[in-house]
């Protein structure tokens, strides 16, 4: 629950319109050339009295007073330096489409028709909620443009990233990506060692997740023997700590089960192991082909972010479904201190230090050191438990329960 709650920072960071940035100055020369004084009154409208403190908003604003008045003092022959004062103008004037309102509108259209695709299709089309939702975002991003050509949310990749692969075809649709060997570093190892302890209470989730969906799907399909997932929870683990070396000596990430699939699992309804494994050498395969790439990269980030509410608030929802599953006891003094713990240092970690929690020169991840506490304040709020267990409990005598 508390990944899919932290998680949610992320996407509606990609759901939500970006924050205005002030470009640099095009043609300064220009602006030296005819405005050199009113150029020495921007400087000190944004950087004297308020030691640079302004808004991006004011930045902006001021940029635009300063070339009014390039404008107005260039001379009429000089067409070109007044041409490219001008152009400069108009794009001052014009909000970034990343930073407008509309990027709520695709985000909240992407989201709906997800959640409506999801509840409503039956069959083959009900499996691909999420494709057809990313789909309908892309569609209403593109009529967003097609309408206003300034309103442009779809993303460019540069060419200057592919370029940095070792080796590309002559025609430039296949390139490998770039592959490196690991380099030893022991502050590596001290900034990744809480990241691999948070993963065992993480993978941990993901199986009882995994139990509950996989359960619940045998039953509804009328079979009388259930799957105890559970029980492999070691060979996961073992699983896990292999891939992640692996993945380690090839320069890769480390990595766990990942609570994103299981939540594209539960509103896809498909939980075929076979389906997953293709899916993942898909993923792989595109990686080599430049204009997939380019493609899966121009998404709007919109789009992204109004299935990434969903994705992320699917796995807070099964957090709530493992707890409600296991019977746990709300109204616990020690769950209570373990569950607000995790959260407040989960969430808030993620709101106030931007995901990495400084401790003693080393940066925590949030999710991690959440975790960490939360096992340590469990285990030390767990003593004594088999002594209380024994003592004898009040009881109700059964007329009590009889009587109005």
């Amino acid at each position: 629950m508390i990944i899919g709650l932290t998680l949610a920072g992320n996407a509606l960071t990609d759901a939500a319109p970006k924050e205005l940035v002030c470009p640099e100055l095009e043609n300064l020369g220009i602006v030296h050339q005819y405005a050199a004084e009113d150029y020495e009154t921007y400087l000190d409208d944004i950087i004297g009295p308020t030691d640079g403190l302004v808004s991006e908003e004011e930045q902006i604003e001021a940029q635009i007073v300063l070339l009014e008045k390039t404008a107005d003092k260039i001379p009429a022959e000089d067409t070109e330096a007044r041409e490219r004062i001008e152009w400069e103008l108009q794009t001052l004037r014009k909000t970034p489409a990343s930073a407008s309102n509309w990027v709520w509108v695709i985000s909240l259209i992407t989201l709906l028709a997800t959640v409506v695709f999801s509840r409503y299709l039956k069959g083959f089309l009900g499996q691909l909620p999420l494709l057809l939702g990313a789909l309908t975002g892309c569609a209403a991003a593109l009529i967003l443009f097609l309408i206003n050509r300034d309103m442009n949310l779809f993303r460019s990749m540069s060419d200057a990233v592919l370029a940095e692969s070792p080796w590309k075809s002559p025609n430039g649709i296949l390139a490998v990506p770039a592959f490196s060997l690991p380099k030893i570093s022991w502050a590596a190892v001290a900034a990744i060692m809480p990241i691999a302890i948070a993963t065992i209470p993480e993978s941990t989730a993901h199986m009882y997740q995994l139990d509950i969906y996989v359960n619940d799907v045998a039953k509804k399909k009328g079979k009388k023997l259930g799957y105890s997932l559970v029980d492999m929870l070691d060979r996961n683990l073992i699983g896990d700590g292999l891939c992640d070396m692996v993945s380690g000596f090839i320069g890769g990430p480390a990595g766990t089960n990942y609570g994103e699939n299981i939540s594209t699992m539960a509103i896809t309804r498909v939980f075929s192991v076979p389906v997953l494994a293709v899916a993942a050498v898909l993923a792989m395969v595109i990686s080599f082909f430049t204009p997939l790439i380019r493609v899966v990269y121009g998404i709007p980030l919109a789009v992204i972010g109004g299935l990434e509410i969903y994705l992320f608030g699917a796995i807070a929802a099964q957090g709530i479904a493992i707890m409600i599953d296991r019977k746990a006891d709300m109204f616990s003094a020690k769950n209570i201190a373990v569950i607000a713990s995790i959260m407040v240092i989960g969430i808030g970690g993620n709101y106030a230090f931007g995901g990495n929690i400084p401790f003693f020169g080393i940066n925590v991840p949030c999710i991690a050191g959440a975790a960490i506490f939360g096992i340590l304040l469990n285990l030390l709020l767990s003593i004594g438990d088999k002594k209380r267990g024994n003592e004898p409990q009040e009881t109700v005598p059964a007329e009590a329960g009889e009587q109005e």
